[in-house]
């Protein structure tokens, strides 16, 4: 038997390398199972983080999707708004114009309805003179004293009602009595124009002349029925 084997340090030699030898191989498990761990949780978070990476990614994709799309939308609305705004002042453009052909037609129908009223009046007003002036004839030389004065102060009181009035016409305000007198003149003013001659030839009479004097009468009669209330 070898003499080393006799010895004591040679076994404790021995004893601490198999000690060592355990102690490596235990250390060695526990560093490889930590760093195998440690491995597995850096890739665990590795993979997290790919993961968030990837919905991140896609989030921020989606995202844009949406704004290119909002974008869009906007642009489709405002370009839709302009269109509208632009129908819309076309329109009221048209609008517009259509307003002021009606209303300067009426206009050009009210002067033409207020001339052909002051026309109206004015013939009306130059055959109740011409009438009166006949009338005033059959006064004799009082007709030449007094007509002037009554037909000056007739058309001064007539300027003087239309101003403080103010209408271009007497009966511009009531035309119901303008449209009364307008109807009844063409059968009034005839039978006044009777009634003169009528009355110049009953006194030419002596005022004895019964018939003519009926006939007078009947015009009065017939006047007063077609004046009435309205003067």
């Amino acid at each position: 038997m070898p003499e080393f084997i006799r010895d004591a340090e040679f076994w404790v030699l021995i004893a601490f390398v198999i000690a060592i030898a355990y102690l490596v191989y235990k250390t060695r498990t526990i560093v490889t199972g930590s760093l195998d761990a440690r491995a597995a949780k850096i890739k665990a978070e590795l993979d997290e983080a790919q993961r968030l990476r990837e919905e991140a990614q896609a989030t921020l994709a989606d995202y844009q999707r949406k704004q290119r799309d909002a974008l869009k939308e906007a642009e489709a609305i405002v370009a839709q708004a302009k269109a509208e705004a632009e129908r819309a002042a076309e329109q009221g453009a048209r609008d517009l114009d259509a307003a002021i052909e009606r209303r300067k037609h009426l206009a050009v129908e009210k002067i033409a309805l207020t001339e052909a009223k002051v026309l109206a009046e004015l013939r009306n007003l130059a055959v109740d003179l011409a009438i009166a002036a006949l009338f005033s004839q059959l006064a004799g030389p009082l007709h030449g004293r007094f007509f002037a004065r009554i037909e000056a102060e007739f058309e001064r009181t007539e300027r003087w009602i239309l101003r403080l009035k103010n209408t271009a016409t007497l009966l511009e305000q009531d035309p119901r009595l303008a449209l009364s007198i307008r109807l009844r003149n063409p059968y009034i003013d005839p039978m006044s124009m009777l009634q003169i001659d009528l009355l110049a030839r009953w006194r030419a009479a002596g005022r004895d002349d019964d018939t003519l004097f009926r006939a007078l009468v009947a015009t009065v009669n017939g006047v007063s029925q077609g004046l009435q209330n309205t003067g």
